[in-house]
């Protein structure tokens, strides 16, 4: 108990990082913001959502009402008293902006506590609010001033994944008696412009040493047997390759680390939904077989004319020829092919990603307490025991969560030597056989490039 006063003392005497603010009053009488609590009420405005997405800086597939309520509807994260809080921004009749939350209760230092965050807080890029250029700093002033001044049902709001340009970087002034903000570095997103007219050309604009490397696997690869590679983006074939990818993840690190679509069933039938028409990203997949047997593949979304990456796996028996490097080379040619402007990869492994054209974007976590609560005494602890131990933070260039299920010593390789036998896989090669035999007969177009035909398309001389 003594030492818990005697905390709380050094945290209410700690002098508070940054400015001091107070929240100023505005003079926006013309915009007026609407909160929602359901998809049911919400989708009384779904065109107007779409339409404005579609018009604003960054047009977003995850933004949409289709993708929101599709991912909520099959969220391995969300709690039972969840509660949607979609902040919906008008200017007399007009929607101008809007902004996707969630209210979550939970328990802080033994006291029931309400906080605020992005309703899509994962399988996202970079959330905020949507709303034309022109519109998106006075429909983030208004907001934030509903939240702060009109929603009293709160005392953490978090805003994830915020870059540069997100207007809900740039927080109104606020009385430091009443708030509390603080930022955090949060994971980038790398986007790899695309302005190339072919696979070759794109593959000349990477750096000499990321070329040699992708140019030596590819060739491994091509010698452990015949390389075949399959594409589609046609909606007949999603459900059908997205199996043939549950299969590959089966055999990949990602089983073991609970890190792929199977992890949860909640979130295969996200994805299952994502393969049904009306979605707004279009999927597309790209296998990689060796001898008949898919060692790699991706799902891709486009949108917008720009591509998302979403899931990448391969068979890790098969690691030692690299076949995820040919992997993620053909789903660039994909993407190039289809006349997208940009391949946006996600975030995560921003060290790999630029390797291969991405431009990095740093984000930040925007936290803002009510200032006094539990919310915020514990956020000042925190504070007090960095100054007090201080707090390291290192980049790392591998794969953490790969390498602590494989017991990797480089770059996620095991320590074991792989040259013993591989695993059979017979029936994983029979299924892929009669999966893309089946598609083909119906009349489902694929792409399948292998031999002469595969060796012409790539950017690189096969042979040693």
């Amino acid at each position: 108990m003594i030492t818990g006063l005697v905390l709380a003392l050094a945290i209410l005497q700690m002098e508070a990082p940054g400015p001091t603010h107070s929240l100023e009053s505005g003079h926006m009488p013309e915009l007026t913001v609407h909160p929602f609590t359901s998809f049911a009420e919400l989708s009384s405005i779904r065109e107007e959502m779409d339409a404005l997405n579609l018009g604003a800086r960054r047009p977003c597939p995850f933004a949409t009402f289709e993708y929101l309520q599709t991912l909520v509807a099959h969220d391995e994260y969300a709690r039972p008293d969840d509660q949607m809080l979609f902040l919906a921004v008008r200017e007399g009749s007009r929607l101008v902006g809007y902004l996707p939350l969630r209210r979550r209760r939970e328990r802080v230092l033994g006291v029931e506590c309400r906080r605020i965050g992005m309703l899509a807080d994962h399988d996202t890029d970079r959330p905020g609010l949507v709303a034309r250029a022109e519109d998106e700093a006075r429909c983030c002033e208004a907001v934030f001033r509903h939240l702060l001044t009109q929603d009293r049902n709160w005392t953490f709001l978090e805003l994830l994944f915020q870059d540069a340009e997100s207007g809900l970087d740039r927080l109104p002034t606020m009385a430091s008696g009443r708030f509390h903000v603080r930022r955090f570095e949060n994971m980038p997103n790398t986007t790899a412009p695309l302005p190339f007219r072919s696979l070759k050309e794109y593959y000349k604009a990477l750096g000499s040493s990321h070329r040699r490397n992708v140019a030596s696997r590819g060739r491994k690869l091509l010698q452990a047997g015949r390389v075949e590679v399959v594409a589609s983006c046609d909606p007949r074939a999603r459900r059908a390759l997205l199996d043939l990818f549950l299969d590959v993840e089966r055999r990949s690190w990602k089983e073991a680390a609970q890190a792929g679509i199977r992890r949860h069933p909640k979130r295969m039938a996200f994805y299952r939904e994502l393969c049904e028409p009306g979605q707004p990203l279009a999927l597309g997949f790209d296998i990689v077989l060796l001898d008949g047997l898919p060692v790699a593949a991706s799902i891709a979304g486009s949108f917008e004319g720009t591509w998302y990456s979403l899931e990448v796996a391969f068979d890790e028996a098969y690691d030692d020829v690299g076949p995820g490097t040919l992997l993620w080379l053909m789903t660039f040619g994909s993407a190039i092919q289809a006349g997208a402007r940009a391949y946006n990869l996600g975030g995560n492994y921003a060290y790999y990603k630029s390797r291969w054209g991405g431009v990095v974007t740093p984000t930040a976590a925007i936290q803002v307490y009510r200032v006094p609560s539990i919310h915020w005494l514990k956020a000042r602890g925190g504070e007090l025991r960095r100054r007090l131990l201080g707090s390291e933070t290192a980049s790392e260039n591998f794969n953490p969560e790969r390498r602590k299920v494989a017991g990797a010593t480089d770059e996620g390789k095991p320590e074991a030597d792989k040259a013993g036998p591989r695993p059979v896989r017979e029936v994983e090669r029979e299924e892929a056989r009669r999966v893309l035999h089946d598609l083909e007969v119906a009349g489902v177009p694929l792409v399948r490039v292998a031999g002469p035909e595969l060796e012409a398309i790539l950017p690189f001389q096969t042979k040693t």
